[in-house]
């Protein structure tokens, strides 16, 4: 357990497995569709198509919104949560954004780490200060970058 550092009994793993497995299986399945990027056949999950390329360009939802190298940026998308689903407007994350929310957010934690700091540097500790102690002694751990989504541009 991360709280209270038990070793967890083999049931509660056998469990978590199952569920993990469980939501995998929940997923929409595209037959007969692969993904461009990826090479997934068939999709499972989300399909996304390109509105300007012939023959069609089809994306698993994961390499539709790669944070780092999305495939054909400027292409206008539409997309289908299941094979019955009427396509919609599919939007895309900007990777700017996500990349300046990150920075964002590495900053506010340092700013915080430092107040922190400030108020134990002068004063005796005491029980009450354990869980601030904790928290300074955390590693700094970067976040990845949290989608931002936004409407895509075209050309």
């Amino acid at each position: 357990c991360p709280l209270c550092r038990a070793t967890w009994p083999s049931e509660a793993m056998v469990e978590l497995r199952r569920g993990a497995g469980l939501a995998n299986r929940r997923k929409a399945v595209f037959w007969g569709h692969s993904c461009k990027r990826c090479r997934m056949l068939p999709i499972r999950g989300v399909l996304h198509g390109c509105l300007l390329c012939e023959p069609i360009v089809e994306l698993c939802e994961e390499c539709f919104l790669h944070p780092t190298d999305p495939p054909h940026v400027k292409h206008p998308f539409v997309r289908r949560s299941n094979p019955s689903a009427p396509w919609a407007p599919a939007l895309r994350t900007v990777h700017d954004t996500q990349v300046q929310l990150h920075r964002l957010r590495e900053q506010h934690q340092r700013r915080q780490r430092q107040a922190l700091e400030e108020i134990l540097a002068n004063r005796e500790f005491g029980p009450e200060d354990y869980e601030l102690l904790q928290q300074l002694d955390r590693p700094e751990v970067a976040e990845p970058p949290v989608p931002a989504v936004a409407a895509v541009e075209t050309e």
